[in-house]
């Protein structure tokens, strides 16, 4: 702009700092809505990424030819069709919320729509001899209790990790996990997975089904910090009622004193001193469970020592699935062990396998 033959420049306002505020109370508003950790983490995420591609422009006047260009980028970016997809559902909600709170008049990633994908592809399934194959190649009782409980129950990893002795019902073989959306279900397993489960419980019927054990894995050597003058022995662990306010889940690391002081049987015993009896619910207590890395590198390391190529604990809940519906269980008893809300979603995790569909059609046609 030029005023009496000078030139003046009008900063151009930004909106970063407004749009960040905005999307830390869709955080909150996602917390309290009761949506999970992980759907949580993931808008987040997104919405972060898409406050840093309109840069200063403000979220109030985002139009749909707004949301189209960050498709694109998203594509150029190499994302798949599935996470696009994804995607432009997490923007819908983000701007649902504005939509909610009077800050925008029309939500517009709702005016705006996906290619239409491909059928999704079947994942891959183990067969019957796979799976007593891979739950065989179980290193411990601990490990063999994990395979048999994911292929008994049919259970999601995250529900796994989250399973407690005390939901476990021995007599009836059922637990009572909780799924997505925080959805209560019984699930059911077999004779095996209960002997399995015994096997590595002993006595013990409190705390996580699978714990983070007190061993010498769980004490690393470390390099000194700086207000330490050499290497140091600390725990790691999950603490579940953190004073400082960190919640289930989050890794905490204890220091239990210099490796020139004590040796690894020491710095346990030090440790089992410091927590009290493990597994309680008392504050300041540790109450340790598997993570789900761990839980899906026991499967991985089985599947590597019985020869078995991209398993992975989804496989073990989708084989529980097809086995079922290949030994004639129907899809809607299937839907409630699986713990969907809708039997289309069944549908996509069941199939029935080409030696069964052979038979049957062997067994049915007229030249068969």
């Amino acid at each position: 702009m030029e005023r009496w033959g000078c030139v003046v420049t009008i900063p151009i306002r930004s909106y970063m700092k407004a749009n960040h505020a905005l999307a830390a109370k869709f955080s909150e508003w996602l917390e309290i809505q009761n949506y999970s950790p992980h759907t949580r983490t993931a808008y987040n995420a997104l919405t972060a990424d898409f406050c840093r591609f309109i840069r200063s422009r403000s979220l109030t006047e985002v139009k749909p030819l707004d949301v189209r260009e960050y498709l694109g980028y998203m594509h150029r970016r190499g994302f798949a069709a599935s996470t696009m997809d994804r995607n432009l559902h997490g923007l819908r909600t983000f701007f649902d919320f504005l939509n909610l709170g009077g800050l925008v008049a029309s939500v517009a990633p709702r005016f705006v729509h996906t290619r239409r994908r491909p059928p999704r592809k079947l994942p891959r399934f183990l067969s019957v001899e796979e799976a007593g194959k891979l739950i065989e190649a179980a290193e411990s009782p601990r490990d063999r209790a994990i395979l048999e409980v994911f292929y008994g129950t049919g259970c999601r990893l995250a529900e796994v990790a989250g399973i407690r002795c005390e939901h476990v019902d021995f007599e009836a073989r059922s637990i009572r996990v909780t799924g997505k959306g925080n959805k209560e279900r019984i699930v059911l397993f077999g004779s095996m997975a209960k002997e399995a489960l015994i096997a590595y419980l002993g006595r013990r019927r409190t705390g996580f089904l699978f714990q983070d054990e007190i061993t010498s894995q769980n004490l690393a050597v470390t390099k000194a910090k700086p207000n330490k003058d050499e290497s140091g022995i600390w725990w790691r662990g999950a603490w579940s009622e953190y004073p400082g306010g960190k919640g289930p889940g989050i890794r905490h690391y204890k220091w239990l004193g210099r490796v020139s002081a004590m040796t690894r049987k020491e710095a346990q015993a030090k440790l089992r001193e410091i927590i009290g009896p493990a597994h309680t619910d008392r504050p300041g207590r540790i109450d340790s469970p598997l993570t789900t890395r761990t839980l899906a590198r026991v499967i991985a390391s089985a599947a590597l020592r019985a020869g078995l190529k991209g398993v992975h604990p989804h496989t073990l809940r989708h084989s529980f699935a097809t086995h079922l519906l290949n030994r004639g269980a129907d899809l809607r008893s299937i839907q409630e062990l699986l713990g969907h809300s809708s039997i289309s979603t069944t549908q996509l995790y069941t199939h029935v396998s080409m030696t069964d569909l052979l038979a049957v059609h062997a067994k049915a046609h007229p030249r068969g």
